[in-house]
């Protein structure tokens, strides 16, 4: 009798818990828009059918993205020049605690990575520079946009530039198809296995072309335009690159976890269960079917990577690898490895930071994209806001893209992630100067 009065007195307790839990939320659902405006940096309410307020702040947001193409074509000649701009502008602020934080994790990352580019190379000479230059581009970017505020019409103007070179990225590889060679006179590649021309758009490379339309997806999302969201799915999917297809394969599988609010601990599920399943195909294709070079080489990359990694794990070289080393004899089997540890390309940024500078480095990159996925997956932000499940759904599947990809094509979405992410809306601060 007891017993049955306890577990009715725990039933009710329950339902005044789960109650509390729905007034909590229906309660802030109704305050979130001036709320979120204070708390957030990222623009909370995002939207489309607004006009332009200030054409000065859309066409700063423009020539932003004309400076972000000559930092593609030409990084040492861009980044200054954009760096320059955005200054001159007037865009930057003192960022809120957290993002000064961030700031000193990220300068301290690059003066680890720099010290060790110098210690595994000749001294500190204009060819170490320009290693430490391109081994940290994208952290220096990071760093730089935690201080800078931009506008809705900044960002308007932004996304619409990432559209109109999306436009022009499509037709390349329209015309490649049409022609059989890139409007370069380029003959795209395609292996035997691909579904489809590994076309490279307008920067010439597939990664850069994918990114693109990865870009101009989620500015579609954004904006629900529906005809932009068809066509770049479209320019993903005849790019033969497997990438392309990953986050398409992710975009499906989280939007929908994200957008009703699936718990956090099952994401959490899901995702490992994505990145298990992604090395076992990839393992899977390279070990039972002929043919499959690429992947039998990313197999022998993740490994080695890996191996580097479990040999020794408490040592203090395997967290931070401040002086040259070189892989053991055990794995000169590999015919594709580079003979050292720093030169090494592991298929991956995360791996290829921890074979390259340590586990410290990895760990630190790793910390820096969940800080901003954490922010962004606050629980005001996860009840209403389209904009910030959009944004949220980005800093994730960039966060998972990591795993898997490279270098190529990262400075383009690491600014459009700075844009869409982490940039503070000056709108919402009082100290713009």
């Amino acid at each position: 009798m007891k017993s049955a009065v306890k577990k009715n007195e725990s039933k009710k307790a329950k339902n005044e818990a789960s109650m509390e839990d729905f007034k909590f939320e229906y309660e802030y659902e109704k305050i979130i828009p001036d709320l979120l405006k204070k708390i957030y940096p990222m623009n909370m309410c995002w939207n489309p059918s607004q006009g332009i307020q200030n054409k000065k702040d859309y066409l700063f947001g423009i020539i932003i993205g004309l400076f972000l193409c000559l930092v593609i074509i030409r990084q040492a000649v861009g980044i200054p020049l954009l760096f320059l701009f955005i200054l001159l502008a007037g865009r930057t602020i003192k960022p809120i605690k957290s993002y000064l934080l961030i700031a000193l994790i990220m300068a301290f990352k690059i003066l680890l990575i720099s010290i060790i580019v110098i210690n595994n190379s000749n001294g500190l000479d204009l060819a170490t520079g320009k290693i430490i230059y391109q081994r940290t581009v994208n952290d220096i970017i990071l760093l730089f946009m935690l201080f800078v505020a931009l506008t809705v019409d900044n960002k308007k103007g932004f996304f619409h530039f990432c559209i109109f070179l999306f436009i022009l990225d499509l037709l390349f590889n329209v015309y490649t198809y049409i022609y059989g060679v890139t409007p370069y006179g380029d003959i795209p590649n395609k292996r035997f296995y691909d579904i489809a021309l590994r076309v490279e758009g307008i920067f010439r490379h597939p990664f850069y072309s994918i990114l693109i339309s990865v870009a101009a997806l989620f500015v579609g999302f954004l904006e629900r335009r529906k005809w932009l969201i068809l066509l770049a799915i479209i320019n993903i999917l005849i790019n033969g690159s497997e990438r392309g297809y990953l986050i398409l394969f992710f975009i499906a599988i989280f939007f929908p976890l994200i957008h009703f609010k699936v718990k956090e601990k099952y994401l959490n599920i899901v995702s490992v269960m994505m990145v298990t399943i992604i090395f076992g195909s990839v393992y899977y294709l390279a070990n039972k079917l002929t043919g499959f070079m690429a992947h039998q080489d990313r197999i022998s990359r993740w490994a080695a990577g890996f191996y580097s990694i479990l040999i020794n794990p408490f040592q203090i070289s395997s967290w931070i690898r401040w002086m040259p080393q070189e892989f053991p004899e055990n794995l000169k089997f590999y015919p594709t490895i580079e003979q050292s540890y720093f030169q090494m390309n592991a298929e991956s940024l995360y791996l290829s930071q921890a074979v390259n500078y340590g586990m410290l480095i990895c760990l630190v990159t790793i910390g820096v994209y969940y800080f901003f996925y954490n922010r962004l997956r606050s629980k005001f932000i996860f009840l209403i806001s389209w904009d910030a499940q959009i944004a949220l759904l980005f800093s994730y599947i960039i966060f998972l893209d990591g795993f898997f990809a490279y270098s190529m094509g990262a400075i383009y979405i690491t600014f459009f992630y700075c844009i869409f992410c982490v940039v503070t809306d000056s709108s919402k601060l009082s100290d713009v100067k």
